[in-house]
């Protein structure tokens, strides 16, 4: 009889280690579909982080709050806004100063130091 309860044990443990795998399993697989907190408690993080969609999931967040910062993002824009209307306005000027030595035929030297020196001086300031 001793050895009919040894057996029995031995199988019922099996079979609940076997049922506790696969709930682990289960309870694994939610949690993946949760990236924002981790699925494996935090003193065993500490040692070695092994949740590798919780880590992927946190440097997409990262990187998507450092390349789309709204407040980046405007400033880029109005940058790049004023560089190209600075840009136009020089390519404005050059048309000018290119119609103006078309008109006139060729400049001498003195006037061409003149305008290269208007232009050193009306240069945009930092």
């Amino acid at each position: 009889m001793d050895t009919f309860y040894f057996f029995t044990a031995i199988l019922g443990g099996l079979g609940d280690a076997i049922k506790w795998y696969y709930l682990s399993m289960i309870a694994l697989l939610i949690a993946q579909c949760r990236l924002n907190v981790p699925c494996l408690p935090g003193w065993f993080l500490k040692y070695k982080y092994f949740d590798d969609f919780h880590k992927s999931y946190m440097s997409y967040v990262y990187l998507y709050h450092v390349h789309n910062n709204p407040i980046a993002s405007t400033i880029a824009y109005h940058l790049i806004e004023s560089v190209n209307s600075w840009k136009s306005k020089l390519k404005q000027k050059a048309d000018r100063s290119m119609k103006n030595w078309d008109e006139n035929g060729l400049k001498t030297k003195e006037e061409l130091d003149l305008e290269l020196s208007n232009h050193l001086w009306n240069w945009p300031k930092k």
